[in-house]
């Protein structure tokens, strides 16, 4: 029941695009061309680089904002998010694997 003075808000469904798309956040615009960090592993590490991209399309799905990429990243690649903040381009990365806490150790050896 809507009454003078309410507010409604809601969103319309107005097209359907099949793309690869990354989170807004993941790209950075601190240069000339728009770009994201991605890791490219080298041995027992990864190293950051910044791979220009090609944008299309925005959408918001479950509150968090994509945008499409049409050149400069495949679906196979790993990306840094955007609450990383910059590394220069070239920078070492090693992945911390997580600890194995005691609930979780005790739990695997349960018959």
């Amino acid at each position: 029941n809507l009454r003078q003075g309410l507010y409604l808000q809601g969103s319309l469904q107005v097209g359907e695009v099949n793309a690869l798309a990354v989170p807004l956040s993941a790209v950075r615009t601190d240069k000339p061309e728009p770009y994201v960090q991605l890791l490219q592993p080298e041995g027992d590490h990864f190293v950051v680089r910044h791979q220009p991209v090609s944008l299309g399309q925005r959408a918001v799905l479950d509150s968090t904002s994509w945008v499409a990429v049409s050149q400069g990243v495949q679906s196979s690649q790993q990306l840094l998010s955007g609450q990383v903040g910059q590394l220069r381009d070239g920078t070492l990365v090693r992945i911390a694997t997580p600890a194995v806490t005691p609930a979780t150790t005790a739990a695997s050896k349960a018959p």
